[in-house]
């Protein structure tokens, strides 16, 4: 993840929150790491192999579930007692590990990417269950910016070199349609959240969290300038389509000032 920008984003944050608390006490914030795995759904519409048809580099398809996680920094606005709007900065990665079939060729790599998440959410918070204790239902969609990606290890499902145009290390399959290299990922995209927990107030001023949120994916992940060196200059995002969902448990704190 890029500390730079990171850097950035917390301070942005930080002046958001001297700004906010100085015109209203309904503001609390929150702090939240989010451990969990990561889901990807992988669509190839033409299966065919490039040998025969270079609009689809062969079939593709999603292996292992692998680790992805979230740090949470969280602004929250209450509405009334019941609900709040909530926004912040989620410092999200995900890592997928794909399979490309490509005709007699088979070969798996794994897709490193990291984001920023703009959160826009409506958090519901019941009456207490018990002494202290509310159940918090999350939900609402994400804005994501991508921050950096890259591939763990070789590269033998092929995407990264094909995005790089490194046809020096990969002749036949490391050239896209634009002859120039380019992210893999888009740098933007569009998620929806949900998350349900259990918050207990040690102090008015005081919580602490516990739960599991679900964020997935809905638009291609898959860079849409990219293009297959065929005939046709193919967008690749015409055949092959990457969603990515993360499931994760949430563990956090909250406080007001």
């Amino acid at each position: 993840m890029n500390t730079k920008k990171i850097c950035i984003s917390i301070l942005l944050l930080s002046v958001s929150v001297l700004g906010f608390s100085q015109i209203s006490e309904d503001l609390s914030f929150g702090f939240q790491l989010a451990p969990g795995r990561t889901f990807a759904t992988i669509v190839d519409d033409l299966p065919e192999s490039s040998r025969r048809d270079l609009k689809s580099d062969g079939v593709t398809s999603t292996l292992d579930k692998l680790a992805g996680r979230n740090i949470k920094l969280m602004v929250n606005y209450k509405l009334n007692e019941s609900v709040s709007l909530s926004s912040g900065f989620y410092f999200g990665n995900r890592r997928l590990h794909v399979r490309n079939d490509d005709g007699s060729y088979i070969g798996t790599s794994v897709y490193h990417v990291n984001y920023i998440h703009l959160p826009l959410l409506f958090r519901y918070h019941s009456n207490e269950i018990a002494d202290y204790l509310k159940i918090i239902i999350t939900a609402g969609p994400t804005i994501d910016f991508r921050t950096g990606e890259a591939v763990i290890g070789a590269d033998y499902a092929h995407f990264e070199n094909f995005a790089q145009n490194r046809h020096d290390v990969d002749p036949q399959r490391g050239r896209n349609g634009n002859n120039k290299p380019m992210n893999l990922f888009n740098s933007t995209g569009l998620s929806i959240y949900l998350g349900v927990g259990a918050e207990y107030n040690f102090t008015d001023r005081f919580s602490a969290y516990a739960g599991v949120s679900y964020h997935h994916g809905l638009t291609n992940i898959l860079n849409s300038k990219l293009l297959f060196n065929d005939d046709e200059k193919t967008p690749i995002t015409e055949t092959t389509k990457w969603r990515t969902a993360l499931l994760s448990f949430d563990f956090g704190v909250g406080f007001s000032l």
